[in-house]
């Protein structure tokens, strides 16, 4: 009975740890502009 109580304690850890991450936020880059002949602005 131990034995499955810390199985279940020590799963159930590691899934709280994993769900209070936070999400990286995307990374939005602005792309440059380019002339007609393909140089950037």
């Amino acid at each position: 009975m131990k034995v499955t109580a810390t199985l279940l304690l020590v799963a159930m850890t590691t899934l709280a740890a994993c769900a209070t991450q936070p999400e990286p936020e995307p990374m939005v880059v602005a792309e440059p502009t380019y002339d007609k002949m393909g140089n950037p602005m």
